[in-house]
């Protein structure tokens, strides 16, 4: 065994790299995320079922081609914990790996189609104080498995609004309505199919709003990825 071997060795038997969720042993392993855990996940296979659950969400409310969440979000649940962490606590790597799940989903399903991958934006003052917007991260992890670019040039929010999470529907939706709209740069996407990437879909106020304001590119198609959609 080489030298810089045995360190490494060493090294993993006194400091092992431990699974986030359950903590056992993955050293060696790319993710902080043991398959098990992954395994462990409940899908929703939406990607392979046109007229799925987060479609209908948004039937006769905006026009979406093709829509899909990669899995149910549950409380108290191991994607509950991943999700936080990536949203809240700045571990971006977490993002980008749900992304690659993503994109993996959509590769098995033929839906690679699309043009460029949009993250639902955050308004510039949100994401000063959280430093970064989670949804550009799962839409990189996205873009490393199936090559579609990120975008980041079409979207912008315009308007600031406290966290959505303990807002009605109503709420939601009168908190976000007109809250988006497209850059200059959008014009060249004219005709373009965008895939529009949110971490959790709930009441889907702010992929409506979105969509909306996607509106304002001519002939444009929309898709959506999101990693969960709240099961109640």
């Amino acid at each position: 065994m080489k030298i810089p071997q045995l360190f490494l060795c060493l090294y993993h038997i006194f400091f092992p790299k431990l699974c986030i969720c359950c903590h056992n042993d993955i050293s060696g392993s790319p993710e902080r995320v043991c398959g098990k855990c992954l395994d462990s996940l409940a899908l929703t296979r939406f990607e392979n079922w046109r007229g799925n659950r987060v479609e209908q969400m948004f039937w006769g409310r905006t026009k979406i081609e093709f829509a899909f969440a990669g899995y149910y979000f549950r409380k108290n649940e191991t994607i509950q914990n991943l999700i936080h962490r990536f949203k809240y606590h700045g571990e971006t790597d977490i993002a980008v790996m749900l992304g690659r799940q993503l994109g993996k989903m959509l590769k098995n399903s033929n839906n690679t189609y699309f043009d460029a991958v949009v993250p639902v934006p955050l308004h510039p003052i949100k994401k000063r104080i959280r430093g970064y917007n989670q949804c550009q991260f799962l839409a990189l992890g996205i873009s490393q498995i199936t090559g579609i670019p990120v975008a980041t040039d079409i979207l912008i929010r315009t308007s600031y609004s406290e966290s959505q999470t303990h807002k009605s529907r109503a709420d939601r939706q009168l908190s976000v309505s007109k809250a988006f709209a497209v850059t200059r740069e959008a014009t060249k996407w004219m005709g373009a199919r965008l895939l529009l990437v949110d971490d959790v879909v709930t009441t889907g106020a702010t992929i409506e709003a979105c969509c909306e304001a996607l509106k304002a590119i001519p002939c444009a198609s929309i898709g959506v990825a999101a990693v969960g959609m709240a099961d109640s």
